[in-house]
């Protein structure tokens, strides 16, 4: 596997950049631009590569309890996400808490915010709304949408 990284000089583009994704330490710094917020297509978009990145679908298409997940440490950014897809008209249901052990260090608590999609009928509604452009993210997204297409079940 690969990685890519990207290096400006130039202030002024790092300063327009920095604008959509914060630089260093991202808890509770991350907010979706109001530009993006108020226009649907740009907002898909965002989404998708918010997802390519940091969302997970479920890699087993035959498993029973198909799902997609966004987790993150901010809650308001993943409150936030949760009302832009249902601005989009993917509505999941509201994000919830989740409390856990850090691995190095048991004395510390790691608190992680989730959006989740685990009905057929959200998944077809998330899916429908936004494109994984992520080669593998896409595959499983498209044989799942396949899978649970003609599907109207909860």
């Amino acid at each position: 596997k690969s990685a890519y990284r990207l290096e400006f000089g130039n202030m002024a583009i790092h300063s327009f950049l920095s604008l959509f994704c914060p630089v260093g330490r991202k808890v509770n710094r991350l907010k979706i631009p109001r530009i993006i917020q108020t226009n649907k297509i740009l907002l898909r978009w965002y989404l998708s590569g918010l997802f390519d990145t940091d969302g997970s679908i479920t890699k087993d298409i035959n498993s029973p309890n198909l799902c997609f997940s966004f987790v993150q440490a901010s809650k308001d950014f993943v409150f936030e996400v949760g009302d832009a897809l249902k601005y989009i008209g993917a509505p999941v249901p509201g994000p919830t808490i989740m409390k856990s052990s850090h691995p190095d260090d048991r004395s510390k608590v790691i608190i992680e915010w989730r959006i989740e999609a685990h009905s057929r009928k959200r998944l077809k509604l998330l899916l429908n709304q936004i494109e994984f452009l992520h080669p593998e993210k896409r595959i499983l997204a498209e044989k799942i949408y396949e899978k649970i297409g003609g599907s109207e079940e909860n």
